[in-house]
């Protein structure tokens, strides 16, 4: 029998530091294999117990798993009538370099299909195409990384003199991010230009000095910035669009579709 969770599992913190966006994000995209010899299973991104379960009775389930660092899960499951869907009840206890940590987890896990993913800690390899200025370009291969605690996006510029070229790095008060299930949303409020999101458009060089490659781009500080992402099981999708001012103080947009792989 293989479990998928149902829904977003509830945490409660007995014990250890407060944060638990990330831990809920992993069990919930994590599998549940009950092998025939009694052997359980949890694994998936960045999860991977082992252990033992038992029928207690008809409809309760037993667990007992341990992870490589001596990470622990330990409760019962209560199967609800016809067995479809369970009712984890377990306890998660940690202890390393940041302390320990006790948490109650209760979680519904089911037979059928997983719930939509959410978004968690992840690198992607993804791909812009779009237009600024007067110009289309793409595709443009970059990285991109994303994390929900806290929720934080950095995409890393690789060629700032090749036009379309894009960096985005969360940092301040002009920057915010927000997570809701599997969709991220980064905003940008600078009147006066952030260089933590930058963008290139065509260079205003004149055309006797376009032959060199490095002045055929320039960077631009976003004014104002938007960035959506929708988060797959094995990658993204979705759009960012961009405003800043150019050295001579021409307004300039800057349009890009996003689709990712993961890495």
């Amino acid at each position: 029998m293989e479990l998928r969770s149902q829904a977003d599992p509830d945490l409660t913190v007995r014990a250890g530091f407060r944060h638990t966006d990330r831990l809920a994000a992993r069990l919930r995209g994590a599998a549940w294999h009950f092998g025939p010899d009694g052997r359980l299973d949890v694994t998936g991104d960045g999860v991977a117990f082992a252990g033992r379960y038992l029928e207690r009775e008809p409809g309760t389930l037993m667990v007992s798993a341990v992870d490589e660092s001596g990470t622990t899960l330990m409760g019962r499951l209560v199967a609800d009538p016809g067995g479809a869907a369970w009712t984890a009840e377990v306890t998660y206890h940690a202890f390393g370099p940041t302390g320990e940590q006790t948490v109650d987890v209760t979680h519904r896990l089911g037979v059928g299909a997983a719930a939509a993913p959410d978004v968690v800690a992840a690198a992607y390899r993804v791909v812009l195409t779009g237009r600024t200025g007067a110009a289309s370009f793409g595709p443009i291969e970059l990285d991109l990384s994303l994390d929900r605690a806290p929720a934080a996006l950095l995409i890393s510029g690789e060629n700032l003199f090749r036009v379309g070229e894009l960096m985005w790095i969360t940092d301040g008060d002009e920057c915010t991010v927000t997570v809701s299930g599997d969709e991220l949303i980064g905003r940008v409020d600078a009147p006066a230009g952030t260089a933590t999101v930058t963008f290139t458009t065509p260079s205003q060089a004149p055309p006797s000095l376009l032959a060199f490659a490095e002045l055929a781009a320039t960077p631009v500080p976003a004014t104002a910035a938007v960035i959506r992402l929708r988060v797959t099981s094995s990658g993204l999708t979705g759009s960012v669009t961009a405003t800043g001012r150019l050295p001579s103080g021409d307004p300039v947009r800057y349009e890009a579709t996003v689709t990712g792989r993961l890495v």
